[in-house]
C-alpha cells in the first residue's frame, strides 16, 4: 500500500521511539547536521500533527536544530499554515525574531507576510515578533505583504504599527505602488 495511508502510523511510532528514548540514548548530530528527533519534529510539523509535535516537545526535543538549517520547524509552520504547531514552537521556546542564514536573512513574520499566513503572523506578533524587523536586504514584513498583495497581514501589520521603511518604498515597482494607490492603503508608506 502507499506511504501516505501509513503515515500517521509511522509518525505515532517515531514519537514514541524519540520520547521515550533518553538523551543517553539519543544520537547526536554533529555540528551542522540535524538531529533525528529535530528531523522528526519537523516532518509531524509539515503534516501538520499538532499533538505528535506537542509530545515531542513536552519530551525534549530542541525546536532550534543545528546553525546550517536553521529552525526548519518554526519555517515549516508558517510555510504549511499550520498555526497550532507554531505556537508550540513558540511556547517551548521558538524564536519569532529568528533570521535564517543565506542571502536574504529572512525571518518568521516576513515569512507568513510573503506567503499571507494571517493566523501564523497574528501568533508571531502575540510572541512578541517586532513589526519592523528587516531582513538582510532592509525589506520590512509589510514590504512582503505588499510584493504578496495580501490586504488581510497587511491590516494585521497596520494595527501592530507596520508600515513600509525608505528601503521597502524605494524598491517598490510601479504596479505594486499603483495597487497601493487603488487599495487606498497609502497610510503604509505615510506617517513613517
Amino acid at each position: 500500500m502507499p506511504l501516505s495511508k501509513h503515515h500517521h502510523l509511522f509518525v505515532a511510532i517515531a514519537v514514541m521511539l524519540v520520547v521515550n528514548l533518553s538523551a543517553a540514548e539519543h544520537p547526536v548530530a554533529t555540528e551542522g547536521e540535524p538531529s533525528g528527533d529535530l528531523c522528526i519534529l519537523t516532518m509531524c510539523v509539515q503534516l501538520g500533527k499538532t499533538k505528535e509535535v506537542d509530545a515531542l516537545l513536552q519530551g525534549g526535543v530542541k525546536v532550534v536544530g543545528a546553525e546550517k538549517i536553521g529552525n526548519m520547524p518554526l519555517y515549516y509552520a508558517i510555510l504549511g499554515d499550520r498555526p497550532d504547531c507554531l505556537y508550540l514552537i513558540l511556547k517551548y521556546g521558538g524564536d519569532p525574531l529568528f533570521s535564517w542564514p543565506g542571502d536574504t536573512g529572512g525571518f518568521p513574520l516576513a515569512i507568513a507576510a510573503q506567503h499571507g499566513r494571517v493566523r501564523c503572523a497574528a501568533i508571531l506578533l502575540d510572541h512578541g515578533a517586532i513589526v519592523a524587523q528587516v531582513d538582510k536586504r532592509g525589506h520590512s514584513s509589510m514590504y512582503w505583504a505588499v510584493i504578496a498583495q495580501n490586504l488581510e497581514v497587511i491590516y494585521l501589520l497596520l494595527k501592530g504599527g507596520g508600515r513600509l521603511n525608505d528601503k521597502d518604498i524605494s524598491t517598490l515597482t510601479p504596479e505594486s505602488q499603483r495597487w497601493i494607490s487603488e487599495q487606498r492603503i497609502s497610510v503604509i508608506i505615510e506617517n513613517r
